[in-house]
């Protein structure tokens, strides 16, 4: 038996549930160019936990628009 590497091409159907659920989840901040390499990144480096992944990615954004914020005002 062949486990799923949580890799675009290889994503099991509970993988492809949570990238389902990511992506309803991140659709207020999701652009075109976010595609599933991108989503799949932030997922598998919380183990397909779609909470988790859906916190570090908006804690993320929440650390570079303070950078950028910080940054213009120099």
């Amino acid at each position: 038996m062949t486990t799923a590497t949580g890799r675009v091409g290889d994503l099991s159907e509970e993988q492809l549930n949570a990238l389902d659920s990511f992506r309803s989840s991140m659709e207020d901040i999701l652009r075109p160019e976010h595609d599933d390499y991108f989503c799949l990144r932030w997922l598998r480096a919380r183990k397909f936990n779609v909470t988790d992944a859906v916190q570090m990615l908006r804690t993320d954004n929440e650390v570079q628009a303070k950078k950028e914020t910080e940054a213009k005002q120099i």
